[in-house]
C-alpha cells in the first residue's frame, strides 16, 4: 500500500482528537483484539510519503502502526497536541512490529515523537528533526530492538534526545 501526498506543508490530514494514521489488516480491523483476527493478513509493505499528519486536541498519538512489518515513511510530519504522549506509537496487539523506517521526518508537540507501548524490532529513524517534545525524541523502554538513529536532530525542547538504551536494544 502506497499513500503519497504533495508535500509535508502541502497535503495535511488533522483529527482534533483521533489517531489521523492506524494500520489495519487485510479486513479493515485495527487495535488490540481485533487487528489480525478471523483470519486477516497483518498490514505489510506500507510506504507513507510527502504530507503530514496532525492532532489540534486530545491525548491520542497522531499515528498507531501495529502489528506492522516493512513500513516506510518518508518526509511526513507528525504535529501531536501538547497532551499526548507520543506523536507516532508503535505496538503490537497481535504480532511483533518490524522494519519501521522513518527517513526525513518531524515529529512535534507531544512528550515523545517515536515511543513503543508493544514490541518491535528494527526500527530505523533518520535524518529526522524532533522539536517541542517535553520528554524524549524516541522512547526505546523495553520494547525496541534493533533502533538505528542516524543524523537526527533533537532541538532543546526535548528533554533527551533518546531515552530507555539498555541491554541489546541499539
Amino acid at each position: 500500500c502506497t499513500i503519497m501526498g504533495a508535500g509535508k506543508n502541502n497535503t495535511l490530514i488533522t483529527s482534533t482528537t483521533a489517531t489521523v494514521f492506524v494500520t489495519a489488516d487485510s479486513l479493515y480491523q485495527s487495535g488490540l483484539g481485533v487487528i489480525g483476527t478471523n483470519s486477516a493478513t497483518l498490514p505489510t509493505s506500507i510506504a507513507v510519503g510527502y504530507m503530514g499528519f496532525s492532532t489540534t486536541g486530545g491525548t491520542s498519538p497522531v499515528a498507531s502502526v501495529d502489528s506492522a512489518s516493512d513500513v516506510l515513511f518518508k518526509a511526513v510530519s507528525f504535529s501531536a497536541a501538547s497532551g499526548a504522549s507520543r506523536a507516532v506509537e508503535i505496538t503490537n496487539s497481535y504480532d511483533t512490529a518490524t522494519n519501521i523506517t522513518f527517513e526525513n521526518c518531524s515529529f512535534n508537540g507531544s512528550a515523545t515523537g517515536v515511543g513503543a507501548t508493544g514490541t518491535a524490532i528494527g526500527v530505523r529513524v533518520k535524518d529526522s528533526v524532533f522539536t517541542n517534545l517535553s520528554t524524549a525524541g524516541i522512547a526505546v523502554g523495553n520494547y525496541i530492538t534493533g533502533l538505528v538513529s542516524e543524523n537526527n536532530y533533537f532541538d532543546t525542547t526535548v528533554s533527551a534526545g533518546i531515552t530507555g538504551l539498555t541491554g541489546n536494544n541499539y
